[in-house]
Parts: C-alpha cells; sequence; structure tokens
C-alpha cells in the first residue's frame, strides 16, 4: 500500500514489563515456552499540544473535499421532517458493530430495541451500539473522560455490565495467543499509564485549531492506541469519531454512518492504524475522508429509498391525519419494529386504541407481526427492514 510519511508525529515507544500468568496451572509447557520473560508494552506519545504536520495537497484536497461533502449532507437533512438522522445512527451501529465480526439482521437489532427476551445476543450488543451512538452524540458538547466512559457504559451495560464503563485495570492485546502479550499484533500501554493518556486525549479533542475531520482521525487512532478498556474499545472509538465531529460542527443534525465506508476496506483500517503508531497520521485521515465520501453517497441512496417507502405507505394506507394510525405511521422510519406499549407511548392512545392502530396498519400491509407468538408480541416495518439490509449490504462492497 502507498503511503506518506512524515516523521515529525512521533511514533509510539515501548517498554518492557515482567508477564506472570493468570492461571499457570492451566497453562501447558509448551504454551508457557512461548511466553516467557518481559513483554513490550506501548508507550504512546502525549498529543494534546503537538503541531499538525504539514498534509500533502492530495491530503488536503481530500479534507476539504470530505468536509464540504460531510457539511453539505448535514445541512440537507436539517431542513427534513422525516427522521432520517436515527436510521443513519442505527446503519451507523451496525456497521461498527459488522468491523468487529458481530452481525444480526435489522430486523432482530430492531426487535432488540423494542424488547431484550425477544433478541438473541449479538442484536442485544448491536441495540447496545445504537444507545452508544445516541449517548455519543448526546455528550458532545463536552468530551471528557468521564463522558467518552459513558459512551463505553451505554455501549456494554447489556453484554458486559462489569466490565461497562470501566477504565482497565489489566494488560490487553490484539492478536497473537490469548495465554499471553508476548507474540501479539499490538500490546497497548500498561494500565498504570491509561489516566495519563486519557486526559491528555481529552485535552487534545478540546482544541479548536485543528481541521475538525483531522482532529476526529487522530482522536480514534489515539483513543485506539489507548485502547483503555478491557472490550469494546473499537467501538467506543467510531463512536467518539462521531462525537468529535458532532463537537466541531460537522455533524450538527445527522450522524454520517462512516463505518459503513470502513466496512469494505478493513484491512486498510487496520494497516492505518498500524502506521499511525509508527508515527505517520495520514493513512488514517485519508482513509476516513474517503469513508466519508463514500458513506454520503450511500446514505443519499438509502434516505431516497425510505421516502419512495413512506410515499407507497401514504398512498395505501387511507388513515385519517391526526389519527393513532397516523401518528404511527410517522413513527415507524424511526421505530420500525414496535409492541403495544411503545405505540401507546408514541400515539398517547390507550391499550386497546394501540392495537386498534396496529391493526389498521397490518391491513394495509404497513405492519407485520414479527413472529406467530401471540404473547409480548412485536410487529415490525418489513419495507423499512428491507431498506436497511439493502444499505448494509451495499456498505460491504468496496467502490475504491
Amino acid at each position: 500500500m502507498e503511503y506518506e510519511r512524515d516523521a515529525t508525529w512521533p511514533a509510539v515507544r515501548y517498554e518492557p514489563y515482567p508477564w506472570k500468568f493468570s492461571d499457570p496451572d492451566y497453562i501447558s509447557k509448551r504454551q508457557k515456552a512461548k511466553h516467557v520473560g518481559s513483554y513490550q508494552a506501548a508507550v504512546p506519545p502525549l498529543i494534546a499540544s503537538l503541531d499538525m504536520p504539514s498534509p500533502s495537497s492530495v491530503i488536503l484536497q481530500l479534507v476539504h473535499d470530505a468536509s464540504v461533502e460531510m457539511a453539505a449532507f448535514d445541512q440537507q437533512y436539517s431542513t427534513q421532517i422525516l427522521p432520517y438522522a436515527s436510521l443513519f445512527l442505527r446503519s451507523e451501529a451496525a456497521a461498527s458493530s459488522q468491523i468487529e465480526n458481530l452481525t444480526s439482521s435489522a430486523k432482530a437489532v430492531s426487535i432488540a430495541e423494542v424488547s431484550s427476551a425477544a433478541a438473541n445476543a449479538n442484536s442485544i450488543v448491536i441495540a447496545s451500539n445504537v444507545q452508544a451512538m445516541k449517548t455519543a452524540i448526546g455528550v458532545a458538547d463536552r468530551l471528557d473522560v468521564d463522558n467518552i466512559v459513558a459512551i463505553h457504559r451505554a455501549l456494554m451495560q447489556k453484554s458486559r455490565p462489569q466490565i461497562a464503563g470501566k477504565i482497565r485495570i489489566q494488560q490487553v492485546w490484539i492478536g497473537g495467543s490469548s495465554v499471553g502479550p508476548h507474540n501479539a499484533d499490538f500490546v497497548p500501554p500498561h494500565h498504570d499509564r491509561i489516566a495519563a493518556c486519557f486526559d491528555d486525549l481529552a485535552a487534545y479533542i478540546g482544541r479548536n485549531d485543528i481541521p475538525p475531520l483531522m482532529q476526529a482521525a487522530i482522536s480514534h487512532a489515539q483513543f485506539e492506541t489507548i485502547h483503555p478498556f478491557v472490550d469494546g474499545n473499537g467501538r467506543t472509538g467510531r463512536a467518539l469519531l462521531h462525537a468529535v465531529l458532532a463537537a466541531k460542527g460537522l455533524t450538527e443534525h445527522a450522524s454520517i454512518p462512516l463505518s459503513a465506508g470502513l466496512l469494505g476496506r478493513t484491512d486498510e483500517y487496520s494497516f492505518a492504524l498500524t502506521v499511525y503508531r509508527e508515527g505517520d497520521p495520514f493513512p488514517i485521515i485519508k482513509l476516513f475522508c474517503e469513508a466519508v465520501l463514500e458513506s454520503v453517497t450511500q446514505a443519499r441512496r438509502f434516505a431516497a429509498e425510505i421516502t419512495e417507502v413512506r410515499g407507497i405507505w401514504f398512498e395505501t394506507a387511507k388513515v385519517r391525519k391526526g389519527s393513532a394510525a397516523n401518528v404511527l405511521l410517522e413513527a415507524l422510519i424511526q421505530h420500525p419494529a414496535v409492541n403495544a406499549e411503545l405505540v401507546q407511548k408514541i400515539t398517547g392512545v390507550n391499550a386497546s386504541n394501540a392495537l386498534l392502530a396496529i391493526k389498521k396498519l397490518v391491513d394495509y400491509g404497513v405492519l407485520e407481526p414479527a413472529s406467530a407468538n401471540a404473547r409480548n408480541r412485536i410487529w415490525v416495518a418489513p419495507a423499512i427492514l428491507a431498506a436497511l439490509e439493502d444499505f448494509a449490504q451495499r456498505s460491504q462492497r468496496r467502490r475504491y
């Protein structure tokens, strides 16, 4: 792969630490032999006061083009009456999860948002990523350590509550063996260094003298290098990326499903993070700019499909304006899966009238039961789910 290297950005250093097996009685002699002696843990540079290296004209043009497209996209959807932002956010959460090989259907994830009891494990995890994205956007005006930790808490609370929102107090590593860190692809800093690195990152994010897209990309890469949590760092880091973009005013109204632009190029993503740690920030900046351009194109197509679905609904479903069925019809773009309790909340009607509104939309083919189970029934909007699935499939195919 071709990339531009600039030695003025500091590379990660490494320092030795002694290694002790947590359960030595359960480790074979052969495995122990591969993990003898000290290991090397990263020492990330402190970046809060660093000057940005001078980018090439190619990088500058990419940053300009991606920033213009992002701002135009945000402005376009700031005036829309339909809740596209919710669907973009859901698509981002699904794509970000898929980068971590966490997959589930749009139907299953939508059901998990309504009821964990009716959902499978992966869909609950991905639905939690939706909540993490909402939390990230909600704390964008104050991205200190506590609020970044809050993003992780929202992400992990349902799947791994014992680590949710807790900075790690143990060594972790990426790749290699689960037995020890000696042959890992990357060993993040020892946990004793996390507090200082995390405070430094928050200070860097607080600066206002760096082009926002560059700042967001470097913030993400630095976060992934620190790797402050036992699990969930990738998804938290991508949610943080969106929070930085929102904080700097590039995405005030709609989160671009940027991870969708990364799905077809995960090898490049890993490579760019590696090269960042070697002292070159430009590949990760370039990759995110290209992902922005790709994801904006796909998101606009997605929005057009949703607009077409909504138009068909209102041509087909003869519901009185202001009725519970009409209110529900408007809300289905934001809530493609509903149960009776959620419909009551959306429409403000009692249980009987909520079921009547659901039945009316079922009769018109807008809704259908998610399963044959009559208890705790959930209904879904198949046309919205199909559009979400199509978007996900397109995102997996690289277009560069």
